[in-house]
């Protein structure tokens, strides 16, 4: 049986991707400490050898439009690429036999996924990509996790949606497999609406409280209107990357609160 041997989360804002911030350099040294935060996350992960990388992300209506926007869509091919403003197209392998499974997995196990090919991953993916992978690259898994468009994937199903992917590893992947899994979006902001520049900091400190002691399954409690209400909207990536560890404490390993969000990366310790 295959393994998750290690798991994170981490904000994907498209700020991040910036080759160079000149408009705040107070902003600059909070984006740089996250650049560094994801280097360090990757290396720490990496310390358990992973084969692949599965990335949960919620796409921003690049990858996907109106004319048909997946819940849960698993990119099932050889590779993928970014286009990436500043710094042109970057490639990355895809784990195909894996992807495969997880997309027929979900299927056996009450999941309605859709599956694509030949289509670039978003600033969602990217972003944490981009820091991470500086050093050692490996084959990835890209999964959207709809939190941006009504009607999003519920809460208490992307918990279940982490499980299940745990449980396809464990059942369908081979033994000495080692997977990791990260989860990108948040923690609170509100971009595209009249709210923009607020930051809910009460909310993400609870947030962040669950995780470190271990209650990451509890972030099932925020309803969808809660999430909403809070800029928290997606934080469903996060819960199906905890969903996949079940409730193992998790370390912050940076956290940086700006002018327009709540800049946050963590480590699951497994």
């Amino acid at each position: 049986m295959g393994e998750i041997v290690a798991a994170g989360c981490s904000s994907h804002a498209p700020q991040l991707s910036k080759k160079e911030i000149k408009y705040s350099s107070i902003y600059a040294e909070q984006v740089k400490r996250i650049h560094d935060a994801l280097k360090k996350l990757w290396e720490k992960m990496s310390e358990n050898d992973p084969d692949s990388l599965i990335i949960i992300y919620p796409d921003h209506i690049e990858t996907f439009f109106l004319t048909n926007f997946p819940s849960i869509n698993v990119i099932v091919d050889r590779e993928t690429e970014a286009h990436i403003p500043g710094w042109g197209t970057t490639k990355f392998e895809i784990n195909y036999e894996l992807a495969k499974d997880i997309l027929f997995g979900l299927v056996e196990n009450g999941f309605d996924p859709s599956f694509s090919q030949r289509v670039a991953i978003p600033h969602a993916a990217y972003v944490p990509l981009m820091y991470m992978f500086r050093k050692n690259k490996v084959p990835i898994v890209p999964i959207h996790v709809n939190a941006n468009v009504d009607p999003k994937i519920h809460p208490k199903r992307a918990l279940e949606l982490g499980r299940t992917i745990a449980k396809i590893i464990a059942k369908k992947r081979p033994s000495n497999e080692k997977i990791a899994i990260i989860g990108t979006g948040g923690l609170s902001h509100y971009p595209g609406t009249p709210y923009y520049g607020k930051i809910d900091v009460e909310t993400d400190n609870k947030i962040l409280s669950l995780l470190k002691e271990g209650k990451g399954e509890e972030l099932t409690h925020f309803t969808p209107e809660e999430l909403e209400e809070t800029g928290n909207i997606e934080l469903r990536t996060w819960i199906v990357t905890a969903g996949s560890v079940g409730n193992r404490p998790a370390e912050l390993i940076e956290r940086q609160i700006t002018y327009h969000i709540d800049y946050a990366v963590v480590r699951f310790l497994l």
